[in-house]
């Protein structure tokens, strides 16, 4: 029960359920605790929230490069969830393509890329909205990670840029950005 309620209240409330013999209920039990208390004793299942180590349910991969992005996040994005889209594309030796994101203060974020076939370096990139470089790949493989060592995690919300660059080889690739919940 609240602080500063009338504690004729409680004992009226208290009263008014049947409560089972075994089951006692301290005085500075607010009433929701005691409803809780009295479902678990009743044998009555609370409502489970979704917990934050569970997936939530995501449509099917729409190819086999957002397939594997999925497929390594449990490890290298653990506890975070995708943040909008997958960007795709394709990328001949050399090129670059510029990614905006709007990453939001309060949270933190890891980019997540895949390579298709002919695609051996694979490299991304992240500038903060004033064009300062953040943090970069230093992978030589077709599946960049940003956020290995840390997540980006800003202090203010704004517009950021991913570079996808392709070092190595050419062809099709996937970046998705994942965020924590």
């Amino acid at each position: 029960m609240p602080r500063g309620s009338a504690p004729g209240l409680r004992a009226r409330w208290l009263a008014a359920v049947s409560i089972p013999a075994a089951v006692s209920i301290p005085a500075a039990v607010s009433i929701p605790a005691a409803v809780s208390i009295l479902a678990i004793a009743c044998g009555e299942p609370e409502a489970r929230p979704r917990q934050i180590d569970e997936a939530p349910v995501l449509p099917p991969p729409a190819d086999a490069l957002e397939e594997a992005i999925r497929a390594r996040a449990p490890s290298e994005a653990m506890l975070m969830i995708p943040d909008g889209d997958v960007t795709r594309g394709r990328l001949a030796v050399g090129d670059d393509l510029d990614v905006v994101a709007v990453l939001r203060a309060g949270l933190c974020y890891k980019v997540l890329g895949q390579g298709g076939p002919g695609v051996e370096d694979l490299d991304l990139v992240v500038h903060d909205p004033n064009g300062v470089l953040l943090q970069r790949d230093a992978s030589e493989h077709d599946h960049p990670v940003i956020g290995v060592e840390r997540a980006i995690c800003p202090a203010e919300s704004g517009v950021y840029r991913i570079v996808v660059s392709m070092r190595r080889g050419a062809g099709e690739f996937a970046v998705q950005r994942w965020v924590s919940q």
